[in-house]
């Protein structure tokens, strides 16, 4: 079916887009996923659950866009479920169009108001109120260009279409009767292309709307033709709604013409289907404006049906079951996706549907079949979170489980007396059992698990009546247990995938942070970029090596990068221990300074005393490296404070840098130091002859920048 082909590999993207960091276009698809699915007819209590999941998955991925997309979709589903009071407003636990339509508008938001108003224009189809239906579908049409090549443009012309021609049916004004039909066969024409290119999708639209047309005309023979066509061509593709709604239509145009026999027929067959969608608002519907044609409505005013249990391996011979216990079992089990929750309902549920003192769930997993589940009334245990292999479990009947698990089909004891079967079972033998029951839970044709029940106190508790219930919700079981199990999935997968990022956005702060100082990197990381600062006091550190290209040609190259390595590394200690920014290496000179990126008044003497502890660090590396044959390293200080600009450079490998005078003459200051000396400025000298005892060099020449007043610091302490 077109569903198999279309829909599945949206909602498996969801997933492979998860594995592969993929997550916004993983949420694309699975809100195309959710929407395609709904306007294909998909069964709503499942489809909806489902959607409740994706978007709490959209939440915690913070992809909102999708959410709120979804959450639109959602709301028309749960409207058509009969679940949140008026169901052609959009106001209910999903969403509120009253809210929210307003706020949209604001943003010009226009995806978001056509889907406000697509949706508000779907359920008052739905319901019956066309002048709105047809004015909402005015609103989604201006908007059509926001929602280009997506399957709500369709559904729009359709839509619209049949609404502006149930208001053509009474219509005496031949403008406005006029004006109507235009609408339609505006959309009948739009529907004509769609269906050349896929009919499994289309070609059913196309035929409702002609038997529409047909009938506004007259031509009720030509308007049965095109019905009862758009029926067929629509269970073909598994369109349940849509087939559902040409047997609406047609039961609607044989009241019209006084065929009441014929009307009645064709709307008992409409509410099956409306049924089988799972739209109970539409069911309620239907009730109140053809109670008299209705034959499932009982002196009790509840629901009755006929059951076909042709997907089971029992039929219900003829019994008629009550669709309220039906319905309300069915809601409570597919409104719960979390596995440990929807496990103790789906207990709580049959137990009290089947006459059952015990009841016990078994999951099939990949490894073998677990006990999930317990609930013992009798004793008041109670357990969904047991998750315990079969073999090593004494709370049900191993045998019995293996028995349904590989027949595929119920068991059932009404008497111990009477017990014929599984009499060396241990549970068996020492239970002693009165009744029992124990049935597959089959999905699509896989073993979801199996559902055990026993009454040790009274014989026959489990009646035909019973059985046929839980058969029945054995389908919803399977459905709602395999969606809480894709949930669980999911929320693992989110959980493990946030853990990734989580450690990923931890590597990459570290290594941003050994790249930038902190206050850049997080202004970075805020803003995405980073603002150049001007600083008017910066004191800045150059350190170069004696003689190094000669030390280094004694050397190994990995002599070299470790001595190298070494030294730098002691140098970043020191530089961060007196409150200094690391700037860059440059070949074998180091170059660190004092009050940025944060300004302070006590860079120069933090920068001196670096100094210090840069020459005592490689007194003590000369005394180790000597002994293993590594040639004995001298450095050479220069100090200088003075303005800059310091900021960040590159697109893809950041560099913190800083540019101006300042750096070039505590470079010249360097090279005209000494091996083992520190050569400060004048400017830096001012800021630390109080705490330092320095000797004056007297004027020295410094390339580019003429004759620059020089001095020496002698002493850490202070003068």
């Amino acid at each position: 079916k077109h569903v198999d082909l279309s829909l599945q590999p949206l909602r498996n993207s969801f997933y492979t887009g998860l594995e592969t960091g993929e997550n916004e276009f993983a949420c694309v698809n699975a809100c195309s996923y959710c929407i395609h699915s709904f306007l294909s007819g998909k069964p709503l209590q499942t489809l909806e659950a489902e959607t409740e999941a994706f978007c709490k998955s959209f939440m915690s991925l913070k992809q909102e866009t999708q959410f709120h997309y979804t959450e639109v979709f959602r709301q028309a589903m749960r409207s058509m479920m009969g679940l949140d009071g008026n169901p052609t407003k959009l106001v209910g636990e999903a969403f509120d169009a009253d809210v929210l339509l307003p706020i949209k508008l604001a943003k010009e938001d226009k995806t978001s108001v056509f889907q406000i108003h697509f949706n508000s224009m779907f359920v008052s189809f739905w319901f019956g109120d066309f002048t709105k239906a047809l004015a909402h579908s005015d609103q989604s049409l201006a908007l059509i260009e926001s929602v280009l090549a997506k399957f709500e443009v369709p559904n729009l012309y359709f839509y619209r279409a049949l609404s502006a021609l149930a208001l053509a049916m009474d219509v005496t004004d031949k403008k406005l009767k006029k004006r109507y039909l235009k609408i339609a066969n505006t959309g009948l024409k739009k529907l004509k292309v769609y269906a050349k290119y896929a009919p499994e999708n289309y070609l059913h639209k196309v035929t409702i709307v002609k038997s529409q047309i047909a009938l506004v005309e007259n031509h009720l023979g030509q308007s049965r033709v095109h019905i009862d066509l758009a029926i067929n061509q629509a269970n073909e593709q598994s369109y349940t709604h849509e087939e559902a709604l040409a047997y609406e239509l047609g039961a609607r145009a044989y009241f019209r013409f006084g065929m009441e026999d014929l009307g009645k027929y064709y709307l008992n067959h409409a509410f099956d289907l409306y049924r089988q969608w799972g739209a109970s608002g539409k069911l309620d519907q239907l009730l109140e404006s053809y109670p008299k044609y209705l034959s499932v409505i009982n002196k009790s005013e509840t629901y009755t049906l006929q059951y076909s249990l042709s997907d089971h391996s029992s039929s219900l011979s003829g019994l008629q079951l009550d669709v309220n216990t039906i319905i309300k079992a069915s809601l409570s089990l597919s409104s719960e996706v979390e596995l440990t929750k929807l496990l103790s309902n789906l207990l709580n549920v049959v137990i009290e549907n089947a006459g059952a003192q015990k009841g016990a769930l078994i999951l099939v997993r990949d490894d073998g079949p677990y006990l999930e589940a317990v609930r013992d009334i009798s004793t008041g245990y109670e357990d969904s979170l047991l998750a315990m292999p079969l073999a090593d479990q004494d709370m049900v009947p191993v045998s019995v489980v293996k028995y349904v698990s590989r027949a595929r089909q119920s068991f059932i004891n009404n008497s111990f007396d009477k017990l014929t079967e599984f009499t060396h079972d241990n549970y068996i033998v020492e239970t002693k059992p009165e009744s029992m029951l124990s049935l597959p839970i089959i999905n699509q044709g896989n073993l979801v698990g199996v559902l055990y029940l026993e009454n040790n106190l009274t014989k026959n508790a489990f009646t035909p009546q019973r059985v046929e219930l839980l058969t029945v919700l054995s389908s919803q079981m399977a459905v709602s247990i395999n969606n809480a199990l894709l949930y669980e999935n999911l929320e693992q997968k989110v959980q493990d995938r946030t853990m990734e990022l989580a450690a990923e956005k931890k590597k990459s702060d570290v290594l941003l942070a050994n790249i930038l100082p902190k206050e850049v990197a997080q202004e970075l990381k805020d803003k995405g970029f980073t603002e150049p600062t001007q600083f008017e006091a910066v004191s800045v550190l150059f350190a170069d090596f004696v003689g190094f290209t000669r030390a280094s040609a004694e050397m190994t190259s990995k002599q070299l990068v470790d001595t190298l390595n070494s030294c730098f590394k002691s140098f970043d200690e020191i530089a961060e221990t007196r409150n200094l920014e690391k700037i860059k290496t440059i070949g074998d000179s180091y170059m660190c300074a004092g009050g940025l990126p944060v300004a302070n008044s006590t860079h120069a003497h933090d920068a001196v005393a670096a100094a210090f502890d840069i020459l005592g660090a490689m007194e003590k590396f000369n005394a180790q490296s000597v002994e293993n044959g590594i040639p004995k390293l001298e450095v050479r200080i220069g100090i200088h404070t003075g303005p800059l600009v310091a900021g960040v450079v590159g697109t893809t490998k950041f560099a913190y840098d800083i540019w101006g005078n300042t750096v070039n003459e505590a470079s010249r200051l360097e090279t005209t130091s000494e091996p083992g000396k520190i050569n400060i400025s004048e400017e830096t000298y001012e800021l630390v002859k109080d705490e330092f005892a320095c000797t004056f060099r007297g004027s020295k020449m410094a390339k580019n920048l003429g004759e620059v007043k020089m001095f020496f610091v002698d002493d850490r302490h202070q003068s």
